[in-house]
This record gives C-alpha cells, structure tokens and sequence, in this order.
C-alpha cells in the first residue's frame, strides 16, 4: 500500500506517523452534539 502524507497549512497529516480521526460513535439527539 503506498502511503501519503497531506499538508494543511504548516501541520503534516498522515505519511510515516498514523492519523487518527476520533468523534463519539453514536449522535443521540441535536441537543448532545451541541454540548459537544
């Protein structure tokens, strides 16, 4: 697989180091996701 890194402004995503996306699993209402 070949890997490849992505840059946003002067932060380097992904390449060599892993990235991780991370977010609750489940949404259980609007009001939940506002206090987020």
């Amino acid at each position: 697989m070949k890997v490849k890194a992505l840059k946003v402004g002067n932060v380097v995503i992904g390449g060599k180091r892993p990235a991780f996306i991370l977010g609750p699993c489940v949404i259980e209402s609007e009001k939940f996701v506002w206090r987020m």
